[in-house]
């Protein structure tokens, strides 16, 4: 797949987070573009930052931000498993890699975003082979298709810091396989409803002595036909059903990997 562009963090007048930035752009990398908020959005990589017990807009290490990828994607990256000299040798990867800006001289053009800044700060960086690799530095504007630098510059920025996450070209690309609803403990009522109207009709009670889930079908919103079991052709409606339910997406990874993400139950 083409390389991504900047998922930026910066939001007039201000920076943001620069990992969970550089992290969604090797998420996009990899194949995922289902964000719930839309592909390079603030207001998704914002919700991004807030998915887990990170305190927003405060430096951020990798493993809180496998934490909020885990927690809203049910995704993380790979840690490095070879040396960074060799992971910038790998065409096909994408790489989050933190190093200091200040391991540059000032007035490099890797620096030109934020010129006063030298503190540690985190980009993406996908090597192209023959000694260079493309960078993403958040730091510049959304859409920004980014630099080729090399290899020897991006080991010297990195040098000192160089804690890395990885992934592999489209291994999170997704394909989608329906939609599953959670049912929990407790009375539930379900319809069949009137063909075209959707008039709540003929109805029956149920009571779940556990947590229960099952493939369902999408109707207009708010209405989940359940695909599957004992229940097969009966409707949880949302606002009408009694307790409340959960409803997801239910996709295929690139790797094999399936993973739900939540939708609006009256959706």
């Amino acid at each position: 797949m083409p390389l991504p562009v900047v998922w930026s963090e910066r939001e007039y007048p201000h920076y943001r987070d620069c990992v969970f930035s550089a992290w969604l752009d090797v998420l996009v990398f990899a194949g995922f573009t289902n964000y719930p908020l839309g592909i390079y959005t603030n207001a998704e990589r914002e919700a991004f930052e807030r998915a887990g017990s990170h305190i927003a807009e405060t430096a951020t290490t990798m493993a809180q931000a496998s934490e909020n990828s885990t927690n809203r994607y049910n995704l993380d990256l790979h840690p490095l498993d070879v040396s960074l000299s060799s992971a910038l040798t790998r065409i096909g990867t994408g790489i989050i890699l933190f190093g200091r800006n200040g391991n540059l001289p000032s007035g490099d053009s890797w620096r030109r975003w934020d010129p006063s800044f030298s503190g540690i700060h985190a980009v993406s960086v996908f090597p192209l082979g023959n000694g260079k690799s493309r960078v993403l530095d958040p730091e510049a504007p959304m859409g920004f298709q980014g630099d080729e630098v090399s290899n020897t510059k991006i080991l010297k920025w990195a040098s000192g810091v160089g804690d890395a996450r990885y992934a592999r070209e489209n291994e999170f690309q997704s394909t989608f396989l329906g939609f599953h609803i959670t049912v929990h403990k407790g009375v539930y009522t379900v319809y069949h409803p009137e063909r075209y109207t959707h008039a709540l009709k003929e109805k029956r009670t149920v009571t779940f002595s556990r947590t229960s889930g099952a493939p369902v079908w999408h109707g207009v919103p708010g209405f989940w036909e359940v695909a599957k079991g004992g229940l097969y052709s009966w409707y949880f409606v949302n606002g009408h059903s009694g307790l409340a339910f959960e409803t997801e997406k239910v996709y295929r990874l690139g790797n094999g990997k399936i993973i739900y993400q939540p939708v609006s139950p009256g959706s």
